[in-house]
């Protein structure tokens, strides 16, 4: 039961970790990106091919880093598209497909383990649960500091909050959004090569994480950072307790119930307000 625990723990971090980062570049950059999952997806096969000639820290930094590059130019050119929310979708899920295919051509359709970025166990706790629940606090202890302590953070709420208003206090628009595409990458890289050792990773896990992320945005609360945070140990307990105790294939259709039942009963989210911050 200990190690059921500590698992759903460990598993709710990367939740919360991934779909802090998508509602931050929604509730900043105003981007609702569907390629997040496959973001994920690319950053757990680059982790794994650096594995095979690094050690895996040096192999996670160098991910992050390349990752993260890619993520705040990428992510921030969509800003373009923020008056055309359908274009944006079309966009941002046509390069989900466009990932999902080059891993596909590259790696092939097979099952690919990815190395844990530590070894061993502590009692019968792998040392990997135990890094990836350290990281993920530490990663949204270290973003909760930036929002609520610094200049940068304030304006990022301000840009949130309203962005033309920002702008004619002086704020620099531009780089709060680069900076907010970078935080989001830096969010999705981290859980992803949090989460994908304890996985078995194939190129179609990008929908699988695409699907936790949006589960858990719409539990949360659509942009609501902080609401995203709970959904995420919220949805990994109920799908590792309802896979424990009832069916492994139950888990499966946790994320789509939860979605249904709170948009029945909840249309806002559970931690959701009618006017609340972004950021």
């Amino acid at each position: 039961m200990i190690d059921i625990i500590f698992y759903s723990i460990a598993i709710g971090t990367a939740y919360a970790l991934m779909s802090s980062g998508f509602n931050l570049l929604l509730g900043v950059g105003r981007v609702v990106n569907l390629a997040y999952g496959a973001f994920m997806a690319l950053t757990a096969y680059v982790y794994s091919s650096l594995s095979a000639y690094a050690p895996p820290a040096l192999a996670a930094i160098g991910a992050i880093a390349l990752m993260c590059a890619i993520g705040t130019f990428g992510w921030s050119l969509l800003r373009v598209l923020r008056k055309d929310e359908m274009l944006m979708i079309v966009v941002t899920l046509a390069v989900a497909l466009f990932i999902e295919g080059g891993l596909l051509y590259a790696y092939g359709p097979y099952q690919r383990v990815v190395p844990p970025l530590v070894s061993g166990a502590v009692w019968i706790i792998p040392l990997q649960w135990i890094a990836a629940v350290a990281t993920g606090v530490a990663v949204i202890t270290l973003y909760h500091i930036i929002v609520s302590h610094t200049r940068i953070g304030k304006a990022m709420i301000a840009t949130a909050e309203n962005p033309e208003l920002a702008l004619m206090l002086g704020i620099q628009v531009d780089r709060i959004l680069y900076f907010t595409s970078f935080l989001s990458s830096l969010f999705a890289t981290t859980a992803a090569i949090m989460i994908s050792p304890m996985l078995t990773v194939t190129p179609h896990i990008a929908w699988l994480f695409l699907t936790a992320v949006l589960a858990v945005s719409i539990l949360g609360g659509i942009g609501n950072v902080i609401g995203s945070i709970a959904a995420g140990y919220i949805l990994s307990f109920a799908e590792t307790f309802s896979a424990y105790y009832v069916d492994p294939h139950v888990k499966a259709f946790i994320p789509v119930m939860l979605v249904i039942l709170i948009l029945v009963f909840r249309p806002r989210g559970l931690f959701g307000k009618q006017e609340e911050r972004w950021a």
